[in-house]
């Protein structure tokens, strides 16, 4: 393991303490431990009995942590073939699979699918590559759907060179950790 990299693990819940595979893809940046524990924290018991969609999932780490704390069920969204079984092998290690959907397949285009068919996530979680400019066309899908249910929370990670906006939502936190950023957004008004 490279130094100052630290183990990708679940924190807290049924797969507590389980060690996760990563992609070895400068592409993909795993969520530090650190910074996974501070949006659980924020979320709370937002996460129990939670539907979640892990947009550009990676390895799964994000929404594998809503799963093992409570959440209902998660979609995984990501458009590379290794992320995609690497998810699927983290999520039986975790066992965990039950309660999951992995999808191949762009973001943005999943978003309208989920849309179509109805479903509304209580919490999205959202980490493109941070140079990919991803986040405003996938949140401008997301705010052209039904998507995220009325009291649903958007959940960002991002370079702290950027501050994801969208109009109609509100964010309730913003924090940064080093080079990276995490901010919440909710529907204005709730």
């Amino acid at each position: 393991m490279p130094k100052g990299v630290s183990l990708l693990r679940v924190i807290a819940g049924s797969a507590r303490g389980s060690i996760l595979s990563a992609p070895k893809s400068r592409e993909v940046r795993p969520t530090p431990n650190r910074v996974k524990k501070s949006i659980f924290d924020i979320l709370g018991q937002r996460v129990i009995q939670a539907r979640v969609i892990d947009l550009f999932a990676g390895s799964g780490s994000l929404g594998i942590e809503a799963l093992s704390r409570g959440a209902r069920s998660c979609f995984f969204v990501d458009n590379r073939y290794q992320c995609y079984q690497i998810i699927i092998r983290n999520l039986v290690k975790t066992k965990l699979m039950f309660k999951a959907r992995v999808f191949k397949g762009d973001a943005r285009r999943k978003v309208h699918e989920f849309g179509e068919q109805e479903f509304a996530a209580d919490l999205i979680f959202l980490d493109p590559p941070y140079d990919s400019k991803l986040i405003p066309p996938v949140l401008e899908a997301v705010a052209g759907t039904n998507i995220l249910a009325q009291e649903g929370i958007l959940v960002i990670e991002h370079s702290t060179k950027y501050r994801p906006q969208l109009e109609g939502y509100s964010p309730l936190v913003q924090k940064e950790y080093g080079d990276s950023g995490i901010t919440l957004l909710c529907k204005s008004g709730v």
